[in-house]
C-alpha cells in the first residue's frame, strides 16, 4: 500500500490563512484575562524594594539603580511580591515582552539557516568547502540570507523548495 506524501508548507500556509481569517472576523472572540499583576509604578511591594535597594546602594550604583526602577515602573507588571514579570499570554499591550524579542530571534534563527542551506547548495557537495568555509562566499549569504521570506517566495513558486514525491523515500511498515 503507498501512502501519498502531503505538503507541510502548503498544509501551513492553509491553516495560517485560516486562523487569520477567523481571528480577524471576530470568530476567536479575545478574552479580558484578570491577571494578579500590577504596573510597577502602582505597585506597594515594589516601590517599597526600590527604596529599599536605593538606601542601601552606593553612590555610584545609585544612579544606575534609579534608572532601573524608573523603567520597571514605567513599562513592567508586578506580581504581589514587588518583582517584574514578562506577559506572554498574546495580548499586543504586552508584545514588547515577549512576542516581539521572540520573533526576531525566529527572524535571525532562519536567516543563519537559510545562509548555511544556500552556502551548502551552492558547494555541489563538495565536502572541501564544508571543511574548509570560503569566508567571502559564507560572508555573501550571510548577508543575502535577511531577505530569506523572498527567496523562501521565489523557490516555493518556482517548485525548487520543495522535493518531489518521488524522491521520498517511504519506509514499508
Amino acid at each position: 500500500m503507498q501512502c501519498k506524501q502531503s505538503h507541510p508548507v502548503g498544509t501551513a500556509l492553509i491553516g495560517s490563512v485560516l486562523l487569520l481569517l477567523l481571528v480577524q472576523t471576530g470568530a476567536v472572540a479575545q478574552t479580558q484575562v484578570k491577571t494578579p499583576f500590577t504596573p510597577c509604578k502602582d505597585n506597594p511591594a515594589f516601590l517599597e524594594l526600590r527604596k529599599t535597594k536605593l538606601d542601601a546602594a552606593t553612590p555610584a550604583n545609585r544612579e544606575y539603580l534609579t534608572n532601573k526602577f524608573e523603567l520597571y515602573g514605567e513599562k513592567a507588571s508586578c506580581g504581589e511580591e514587588g518583582l517584574p514579570h514578562l506577559i506572554v499570554d498574546g495580548r499586543l499591550d504586552h508584545a514588547g515582552d515577549f512576542i516581539i524579542p521572540s520573533l526576531l530571534f525566529l527572524w535571525l534563527a532562519t536567516a543563519l539557516g537559510w545562509a548555511g542551506r544556500a552556502y551548502l547548495m551552492e558547494s555541489n557537495r563538495n565536502t572541501d568547502d564544508e571543511i574548509n568555509i570560503d569566508i567571502p562566499r559564507a560572508v555573501k549569504f550571510l548577508a543575502l540570507s535577511f531577505l530569506w521570506p523572498v527567496f523562501v517566495i521565489q523557490e516555493f513558486l518556482a517548485g525548487r523548495f520543495v522535493e518531489s514525491d518521488d524522491k521520498i523515500t517511504i519506509s514499508p511498515r
